[in-house]
């Protein structure tokens, strides 16, 4: 009888203990409250990169990795947008301070930036600095100097300056016909009917 007992001890331990973790389960697990956590934006302490620059001891681009790898989950998480992706920008600044030649981080703080909270678009002025510095060392990229262009006309207003973008891209070498056509409407809206005609005098030379 002994025997059969302490054959048996380890499955009753096993059940018991089983029972005991769904019992406690089921009295602590809050259902409301774990699904407003899952729910809940993150905030996230980012550090500033002149903190982490003189740190990284050579591992810029592998640190720069890392938090693009966390940018883009951040932006993928829905639960973020509530704040509009609030903290987008510091996770971009640090990974663009840490690989300066990162074209792709431009190009997705660039686009994914702006947000519109239903009111009015926030961040556009962030979006358009790392668009600007993009644009100093990647000159000829057609896509961030039109986003560039596009927000300075559509979202601040800047005709002027949108006009100067477009124009600039439309020398580039590749340019779509539709961005030089666009410039040269621009060029002529202004009265700046010369330089209008130059552009569209380059515009067939090309096609020619």
């Amino acid at each position: 009888m002994l025997g059969r007992v302490s054959h048996l001890l380890p499955s009753l331990v096993a059940l018991l203990l089983f029972g005991g973790q769904t019992f406690w389960n089921f009295a602590v697990f809050d259902v409301t409250t774990e699904r407003r956590r899952m729910m809940s934006p993150e905030i996230n302490p980012v550090p500033k990169p002149q903190i982490v620059r003189p740190l990284a001891m050579g591992l810029d681009a592998a640190i720069a990795d890392f938090y693009w790898i966390l940018a883009v989950n951040y932006f993928g998480s829905d639960n973020n947008q509530g704040l509009c992706y609030a903290q987008l920008t510091n996770y971009m600044d640090l990974v663009v301070a840490l690989a300066p030649d990162f074209r792709s981080a431009y190009r997705f703080a660039g686009l994914g930036i702006p947000c519109n909270d239903g009111h009015r678009w926030l961040y556009v002025e962030e979006a358009n600095r790392f668009l600007k510095e993009s644009l100093h060392r990647f000159p000829e990229d057609i896509l961030l100097r039109s986003v560039y262009a596009y927000y300075l006309s559509g979202l601040l207003g800047d005709l002027d300056g949108a006009r100067e973008q477009l124009v600039l891209a439309s020398k580039t070498p590749g340019c779509p016909v539709h961005i030089a056509e666009l410039a040269t409407r621009m060029l002529t809206a202004k009265g700046d009917l010369d330089g209008a005609s130059n552009l569209a005098a380059a515009m067939i030379g090309e096609s020619t």
